[in-house]
């Protein structure tokens, strides 16, 4: 079973914000309840997505219909696949320049 947890809806969404398209970065993305908490929404891989700051300041606590936003994607529970998929991505990323020398000299893998 995967968890619904900020890491686990980052990776779903791969950073993007999911009313504009921006790729955040770790520290600048937020997660954004498409149900408002505040209007009975909960916690859940089918009501959070990731968002950047100013679109998650834009919807605040309002509903997408009353603020005419949409989403890219309609958000899910991702397949264990997927997360491991995404995780392995950003695990060659993150140790690209401390493996670089075993592959001839790049980090390209």
């Amino acid at each position: 079973m995967i968890r619904c947890s900020r890491k686990n809806i980052l990776l779903r969404d791969r950073n993007q914000c999911q009313y504009c398209g921006k790729i955040c970065t770790k520290s600048e993305a937020t997660i954004d309840h498409v149900v408002p908490r505040s209007k009975g929404g909960v916690t859940s891989w089918t009501n959070t997505v990731t968002a950047c700051v100013s679109c998650n300041l834009k919807k605040s606590n309002k509903s997408l219909s009353d603020i005419r936003m949409t989403l890219l994607k309609a958000p899910r529970k991702p397949r264990i696949n997927e997360i491991l998929y995404t995780l392995g991505s950003e695990l060659k990323e993150d140790w690209a320049p401390f493996l670089a020398h075993f592959y001839k000299g790049t980090s390209n893998f």
